[in-house]
């Protein structure tokens, strides 16, 4: 892109990493994590023009606007998840956990707590590494001495938001008529 005169982005990223996603690459994938949040040592993509050139896109740290975000984080996780094995599982805590410290997902100041998480409008990947994320922390707070709690996890809407939708629905088909 960069030898077309093209900048890199966030949304150029973000189609790179859906891209290797559909292709099931997830070592490609979890590389362009890396370099997305800057991480040193993460290995390059090649180049199209220049075939077996490695350059990086762009360096994340000098550039925020390339940072990853929830579709990013998304598209990552359920490459990683679909590419089976105990290494990309260890490499799905390791995103999601990143996403956590940079506030892409479960952000402090949400109303998310170590004991009552909401995953509604999570993918089925995220959520799966959520949970894992939200069991850990909470086996780290109880070894710490914090006494264990009931863990509430939010998976969706709630009956009486249901039913009220479909009052709210039922009203506007009389209406209507």
């Amino acid at each position: 892109m960069r030898n077309d005169g093209i900048a890199a982005d966030r949304i150029s990223y973000n189609a790179v990493v859906s891209a290797l996603r559909v292709g099931q690459q997830a070592e490609k994938a979890y590389e362009i994590w890396g370099e997305m949040c800057g991480r040193k040592g993460s290995r390059n993509v090649t180049s199209r023009k220049n075939k077996g050139a490695s350059k990086p896109i762009a360096s994340a740290t000098s550039d925020p606007r390339l940072s990853p975000d929830i579709i990013t984080l998304t598209d990552v996780i359920a490459t990683l998840e679909r590419s089976e094995g105990a290494e990309n599982r260890q490499r799905m805590d390791e995103v999601f956990n990143e996403a956590v410290e940079r506030g892409i997902i479960l952000p402090a100041d949400s109303l998310d707590s170590t004991w009552e998480v909401d995953l509604s409008g999570m993918s089925i990947p995220v959520a799966h590494a959520a949970c894992r994320y939200i069991v850990q922390r909470a086996l780290r707070e109880v070894k710490g001495g914090r006494p264990c709690e009931d863990l509430l996890l939010i998976t969706g809407v709630g009956k009486g938001q249901q039913q009220q939708a479909h009052h709210d629905d039922s009203d506007l088909d009389r209406e209507e008529n």
